[in-house]
């Protein structure tokens, strides 16, 4: 008999040692998951760092447009000048060419000056040539900024659905390790009660002689008590199978009928009264 008792305590505890396993896992699994979100607020962070940067560059480029629209502008009026200096030029030429006797030297002094400003509209063209080509530089740059921009707010919204995962299966978790507790304080109890009803079992032998016919009544009315405790425990996780069902609740369930079977297979008038209640 005393290896029975011994066997179920046994039994009660590996049960309470493989819920606390199951609850150092759990704790495991809570530290992954918020070194997981740490990482993804620090690329989250990095990202707006990124975005800032990029937002920076962006606005720079507009003010360089905005610098190269106004030189483009003043180029245009210099060039407008320039070729206004020169049909005045080409004008005086032709003049100085019907007196080209008399105006030689003045038509060579025009000449040069007209020069001077070809020059000067050759650069006024290259000038505007490369204006135009930073406005091309700068579409193009907008255009890879709105791209980034993009790129971005996708890579935002993919991280808050992240979020939003990682604080559902936190909220599982704790659910999970609050039912594994309520579980391992049933089964705490139980044992109790099991080691309970062995020490009366105990001392009810011992005086049998004193006690008589007594003996079988108080067996019988703890066996009742302790099954009414397995009964009622067994009812209350059934009854949450029923709108909840769940894995744990299911094995507590079918480990608490094996007991009550398990403590109740003795004999003596305890066990007869129990099992009628029982059935």
């Amino acid at each position: 008999m005393e290896r029975e008792e011994k066997g179920k305590r046994r039994n009660i505890c590996e049960g309470a040692e493989a819920m606390f396993k199951l609850e150092a896992v759990l704790k495991e699994e809570e530290e992954d998951l918020l070194k997981q979100e740490e990482q993804l607020k620090q690329s989250l962070q990095e990202l707006f760092e990124a975005h800032a940067t990029v937002k920076a560059r962006i606005d720079k480029v507009h003010t360089q447009v905005e610098k190269d629209e106004e030189e483009l502008e003043k180029l245009r009026l210099v060039e407008r000048q320039a070729m206004s200096r020169a049909d005045k030029i080409r004008r005086d030429a032709e003049i100085a060419k019907a007196n080209a006797n008399e105006f030689e030297k003045k038509a060579n002094q025009l000449q040069i000056i007209a020069d001077i400003e070809t020059e000067r509209e050759q650069s006024a063209k290259k000038k505007e040539q490369a204006a135009h080509d930073r406005l091309r530089d700068a579409s193009t740059a907008r255009i890879v900024a709105i791209d980034h921009t993009k790129c971005i707010n996708g890579r935002s919204k993919d991280i808050e659905d992240w979020t939003e995962a990682i604080e559902e299966r936190q909220k599982r978790l704790e659910e999970e390790k609050n039912r594994c507790k309520r579980l391992i304080s049933i089964f705490w109890a139980l044992g109790i009660v099991h080691f309970c009803l062995f020490w009366v079992k105990f001392g009810l032998k011992k005086h049998e002689k004193e006690l008589g016919s007594s003996v079988g009544w108080i067996e019988g009315f703890c066996y009742v008590l302790v099954l009414s405790l397995f009964v009622f425990c067994k009812s209350f996780i059934d009854t949450r199978l029923k709108f909840k069902p769940d894995r744990r609740a299911e094995w507590a369930s079918v480990t608490l009928h094996a007991l009550s079977r398990f403590i109740f297979e003795e004999h003596g008038s305890g066990k007869k009264v129990a099992e009628g209640l029982y059935c």
